[in-house]
């Protein structure tokens, strides 16, 4: 009862926790992107296997296109050495990796990070052979792409008002079923408003009308059991009408329409 009471309310602003912005948009902001593998090396020995190399491969290849904004490199040693021969040993290990990807700190166009660790964070890991390694971590952003938009065609607000009109229940849990099968995917929430004269600027009250409604379907999902971070309530105000002049009740209805987009 408390769901269907919340529902037939005002939206609720800011009560859970997921990603919401007042500013109208296009497609989601740029999405923050890591890979990472960790290279073994032999006792004492600063060689890379072909098996190794071979495996990185994609990693390899993504950072020698520049196509990531930073790079980390880790190098470590175990403790069977003397310290300053591990802290040698682990430098040189960095370098074989470095050499993979054909950077160094000055030349590439992105930052890379280098850190010879020699034997001081040894023995943190079960057996020696796990400390004779390098950790290579990449670190990028790139823009979603958009997998399907999904228009709430059956999914009507009462004018004026972010609040359901009792018929769009049963179409609500409809789509809350049917999105079940994203929950682990990025969605972004588009509310729109039906308003004929002029574009609306972002601080008027019929923009953050449209940004109301998405985030009271954003609201259900979170409930349903979407994740947080994932979700993405946006307003979008009267500035992509779905029909421009709108004049009979059904066109002013079709404006005033919520949309998911799904990423990939």
């Amino acid at each position: 009862m408390r769901r269907f009471k919340i529902l037939l309310t005002i939206a609720r602003v800011g009560l859970l926790c997921y990603a919401g912005t007042a500013a109208a948009q296009s497609s989601a902001e740029l999405l923050a992107r890591s890979d990472s593998f960790s290279f073994y090396f032999p006792f004492n020995s600063d060689t890379i296997s072909a098996s190794q190399t071979e495996n990185a491969a994609p990693l390899l290849t993504r950072i020698r296109k520049g196509s990531v904004d930073s790079v980390s490199i880790q190098a470590f040693a175990d403790s069977a050495g003397a310290v300053p021969f591990n802290r040698l040993l682990s430098q040189k290990r960095m370098e074989r990796v470095l050499q993979l990807i054909g950077a160094t700190a000055n030349d590439a166009g992105f930052s890379v990070r280098q850190v010879a660790w020699g034997e001081e964070k040894a023995g943190r890991l079960p057996g020696d052979s796990l400390d004779r390694r390098v950790d290579l971590a990449v670190y990028w952003k790139e823009k979603p792409v958009v997998d399907n938009i999904m228009v709430l065609s059956d999914l009507h607000f009462m004018p004026d008002r972010a609040v359901l009109q009792p018929s769009s229940m049963g179409a609500l849990e409809n789509y809350g079923r049917l999105l079940a099968a994203y929950r682990n995917r990025l969605v972004e929430i588009r509310g729109h408003v039906n308003y004929q004269f002029r574009k609306l600027p972002v601080t008027h009250p019929y923009f953050k009308l449209s940004e109301a409604r998405a985030k009271l379907v954003a609201d259900y999902l979170v409930e349903q059991g979407h994740r947080p971070e994932l979700i993405k309530a946006v307003g979008m105000g009267n500035w992509q009408p779905a029909v421009p002049d709108a004049r009979t009740v059904p066109e002013k209805e079709s404006n005033m329409r919520v949309e998911i987009v799904i990423y990939q």
